[in-house]
C-alpha cells in the first residue's frame, strides 16, 4: 500500500493512488491504521483539489467491539430508513439487496496532519471503488472525547439545562456521527446504465421517484458520475444526506441499546411512549441532548454575518 502511495506522489498517478486504496480496504482490523493522501476536497471552494491527509492511529478494543456489533446489525437496520421498502431480501430499488458490513473502527489518533480534524471518515470516496472492493469506517474516539470538554454553543442553550448539556453531549454526538458514517455514507444505490446499455432497474417496470410518486425519468447514464453530475454540489448533498440519516434514526430504541443505553442506564433514550414522561427525565435522554447540540450549532452559524 505504502508503495502505490509513494508512486502516486511521485509520478501522479492517479491509478496507483485508487490501487493503495483498494489495498487499504482489504487490510481489515490492522493493528495501526493509517489515512495517506489527498483526500478531501472541502477547502476548494470549486470541490476539486484534495488536501493532503496524514493520520497514523492506533485501534481502541472496547469501542470497535461495540461498532463492530452495529456493523452486523446494519443490515437489518437499514429497513428503518424511510425509502427502503418491504422486510424481506429486497430493499427496493434505492437500496442494495445486502449491506455489506465494512471494518468499523474505533481509532485513538496518534497524528492527526490536516487542516480539519474529522470526528470519523468513511473511505474512499471514489463510488466505483465503494461499489467494486467496499469502503472503511473510522471513528477517532479521543477526537469525539474532545468534544464533550468544548463549550462551542453552551451560552445558547437555557441555564437550567447546561450542566446537563455538558455531561451528554458526548454521548448523542457520538451515536450520531457513528451512524452518520456506517448509514449515513453507506447505504444507498445508484440507478445507472452501463457503456452497453444496460440498466441496473427493471425499465418495463421502473422505480418510482419518492418525491413524486411517479415513475423515474432519469438515471446515470454511462460514465456519469455522482461527483460529474452534482459538481460543486456534490460533498454538500453527501453530507447532509448523511446527517439527516443519523438524525432520523439516534432515537431507536435498538440501535441505543447497542451503545449501552437502556432504561437502567445513567443516560438513558427518550422514552416518548411514557405519557407521563418528566422535563428531567427527557432532558437526560440521549435524543433530546443530540436536539439541544444540533439546535445550538444551527443559531451558531445563521448568526453569523
Amino acid at each position: 500500500m505504502l508503495q502505490q502511495i509513494i508512486d502516486s506522489f511521485q509520478t501522479g498517478s492517479l491509478e496507483a493512488y485508487r490501487e493503495s486504496l483498494r489495498i487499504w480496504v482489504n487490510d481489515k482490523a490492522p493493528p495501526v491504521e493509517s489515512v495517506i493522501g489527498f483526500v478531501e476536497p472541502y477547502r476548494d471552494p470549486l470541490d476539486v483539489r484534495a488536501e493532503f491527509e496524514g493520520i497514523v492511529g492506533i485501534p481502541d478494543a472496547a469501542e470497535t467491539k461495540i461498532l463492530n456489533t452495529l456493523a452486523t446489525k446494519a443490515n437489518q437496520l437499514v429497513y428503518k430508513l424511510p425509502w427502503v421498502e418491504g422486510t424481506g431480501d429486497s430493499k427496493g430499488p434505492y437500496e442494495k439487496e445486502l449491506f455489506e458490513p465494512p471494518d468499523f473502527s474505533s481509532i485513538n489518533s496518534l497524528v492527526y496532519c490536516s487542516s480539519i480534524i474529522f470526528p470519523g471518515i468513511n473511505l474512499p470516496n471514489y463510488n466505483d471503488l465503494r461499489q467494486d472492493t467496499g469502503y472503511k469506517n473510522i471513528i477517532f474516539s479521543n477526537r469525539m472525547v474532545s468534544e464533550s470538554s468544548r463549550s462551542r454553543g453552551l451560552h445558547m442553550v437555557d441555564a437550567s439545562g447546561q450542566d446537563t448539556f455538558k455531561k451528554h453531549r458526548f454521548h448523542a454526538y457520538y451515536i450520531w456521527v457513528v451512524l452518520h458514517e456506517i448509514l449515513g455514507h453507506g447505504t444507498g444505490r445508484f440507478l445507472t446504465e452501463s457503456s452497453d446499455g444496460v440498466l441496473n432497474f427493471d425499465m418495463e417496470n421502473p422505480p418510482l421517484d419518492p418525491f413524486t410518486g411517479k415513475p423515474v425519468e432519469s438515471w446515470y447514464r454511462a460514465g456519469q458520475t455522482w461527483t460529474g453530475v452534482f459538481n460543486d454540489l456534490a460533498t454538500t448533498v453527501d453530507e447532509c444526506r448523511a446527517e439527516l440519516v443519523g438524525a432520523y434514526l439516534i432515537d431507536d430504541l435498538e440501535i441505543l441499546s447497542i451503545f449501552g443505553y437502556t432504561g437502567q442506564s445513567e443516560v438513558k433514550p427518550d422514552d416518548s411512549k411514557s405519557p407521563r414522561r418528566s422535563q428531567k427525565t427527557k432532558a437526560k435522554s440521549v435524543t433530546y441532548s443530540r436536539l439541544q447540540h444540533v439546535s445550538s450549532a444551527g443559531r451558531r452559524w445563521t448568526s453569523r454575518p
